[in-house]
């Protein structure tokens, strides 16, 4: 957790505060891989099915499960 601890109360107790972290917003994050869909007007219907093969596919070339 990133912060600090302050003793606010004078009894000894810290209380820790939690700070976000810092990002920079200037320019878009660097991405290591993108995907696109096929058109699908079935699509909305069918999101459960593509994330499913994309997971699968994902763990097939990553070598992971």
């Amino acid at each position: 957790m990133s912060g600090h601890t302050d003793d606010q109360s004078g009894s000894g107790d810290a209380i820790a505060t939690w700070t976000p972290p810092t990002y920079n917003t200037e320019r878009p994050p660097k991405l290591l891989e993108s995907k696109d869909l096929l058109e699908d007007v079935n699509f909305p219907g069918n999101f459960a099915r593509s994330a499913k093969w994309f997971t699968e596919t994902y763990q097939e070339n990553h070598g992971i499960g």
